[in-house]
């Protein structure tokens, strides 16, 4: 389990940043689209996303309205944050293997113009940095799993599409193997995240603690899928 984390995860992380690293640029141009779009005309919220995903008019802060909720209901409502974002990004991968990753990228980009309406709707409010810093301590890390659960269900619709020299079923199954990998991490990632969710966000912790929390979190993730496993790696080489 130690080895897993330390290095097969962050190791498969960086061999499969194509696949992974094309998630994160379409949530960030179809969150930027999303954003600006319903900045200019909010009611354009209700042409990119369902009716029950659109708040109505927005009163209070992202914070106020999310975690309303009472420390003894912290644990209850982590679990459920965990089990939603698990199923997630489960279709996200599944995505890759039913649909050769026409689902998966429907997900991520479906993800990314919720992430950029809401954070426009209530950048109109008024609330805009609350909406971030609220994000931030936990979204780093659940939206990065997201991107690399797509990544997963890439990688299994190129061993379809693209299998190159090896034959197709090879491809799939070894294709099949590196997508688990990734799975296993994006789910400990999750578990991480909810836990965040459901106990620190609720904090009545002012908007300067949590983005600080936020870029903590991010700037973790970011030295540990570079650096993690790398020495013994070159090593090795």
């Amino acid at each position: 389990m130690a080895k897993f984390f330390t290095h097969t995860f962050p190791q498969e992380f960086r061999r499969s940043w194509p696949f992974i690293g094309a998630c994160i640029a379409l949530t960030i141009l179809w969150a930027a689209v999303a954003y600006a779009i319903v900045l200019h005309n909010p009611s354009d919220a209700n042409a990119l996303l369902p009716d029950w995903l659109v708040p109505g008019h927005i009163t209070k802060s992202l914070h106020d309205s999310n975690f309303a909720f009472t420390p003894e209901q912290s644990a209850a409502m982590s679990s459920e944050i965990i089990s939603n974002n698990i199923r997630v990004a489960i279709l996200t991968f599944a995505g890759g293997i039913v649909t050769l990753g026409a689902f998966t990228l429907y997900l991520i980009i479906f993800n990314a113009l919720m992430l950029g309406a809401l954070a426009a709707l209530f950048a109109q409010a008024g609330f805009g940095p609350d909406f971030w810093a609220t994000v931030a301590p936990h979204g780093f890390i659940e939206l990065t799993a997201i991107q690399i659960a797509g990544g997963a269900g890439l990688l299994i619709a190129a061993g379809v599409l693209l299998p190159g020299r090896m034959r197709r079923r090879d491809a799939i199954a070894r294709n099949g193997r590196r997508a688990g990998v990734l799975i296993g991490g994006v789910v400990a990632m999750l578990c991480v995240a909810g836990i965040i969710e459901g106990f620190f966000s609720p904090l009545r912790f002012g908007i300067g603690v949590r983005a600080g929390v936020g870029i903590a979190t991010g700037a973790a993730l970011v030295l540990y899928f570079a650096l993690a496993g790398r020495i013994t790696a070159d090593r090795a080489v």
